[in-house]
């Protein structure tokens, strides 16, 4: 008789502690909830004085001019007289940058073009004169991924022996490959060597 009297003990102590831990939870939600609403009624009253109104008009005015600001991006674009290609390189913007308005972006840029300007990017322009030696081949050396890069003078020499097998690719990949991938820029390859990988 006994283990039964204790099992039927604890079992109603674990309920009427259930019972005790889902009043008390339901409590601090309504608690949370009121303070929720307080806090929304206080935060729409709306203060005006002299103050924020000077301080409205100054933020008005400020808005108004486009100026650099300190996470933009500079998207500095080349493009190779020679290949007719565009390379582009993404920089934060620089500390004497940020701030700085259009007129004195381009004072700073004397050699490039502003091709875009917004508070965020920035797209600098520049021809450039020659090839962008960015050029490369993929060919098939004993069933591997070979990266030829390919110089001015049209001479292919390696760039890179990768892992990457050719009886693994899908057929129309292997009859290109086997012909050559051309590619211009890293970018490009490094995408085609992911999708092989």
């Amino acid at each position: 008789m006994k283990p039964k009297i204790m099992i039927g003990i604890l079992i109603s102590l674990i309920f009427i502690t259930c019972i005790g831990i889902g009043f008390y939870l339901t409590k601090i939600n309504q608690l949370s909830d009121t303070n929720i609403m307080q806090r929304t009624e206080v935060s729409e009253e709306k203060v005006t004085d002299e103050c924020t109104q000077e301080t409205e008009k100054l933020l008005q005015a400020n808005t108004s001019e486009r100026k650099v600001s300190p996470n933009a991006i500079f998207i500095m674009k080349r493009v190779f007289n020679e290949c007719g290609h565009i390379s582009k390189q993404y920089i934060d913007a620089p500390k004497e940058a940020i701030n700085k308005t259009k007129e004195e972006i381009e004072e700073m840029y004397k050699d490039w073009k502003i091709e875009n300007f917004t508070n965020n990017e920035i797209i600098l322009t520049r021809n450039e004169s020659g090839s962008c030696n960015e050029h490369y081949v993929l060919r098939n050396v004993e069933e591997r991924v070979v990266v030829y890069k390919i110089d001015e003078n049209n001479q292919e020499e390696v760039f890179e022996r990768t892992g990457i097998y050719t009886k693994y690719l899908p057929e129309t990949d292997k009859v290109q490959i086997e012909n050559g991938i051309y590619v211009n820029g890293k970018e490009a390859l490094n995408r085609i060597l992911e999708d092989y990988e």
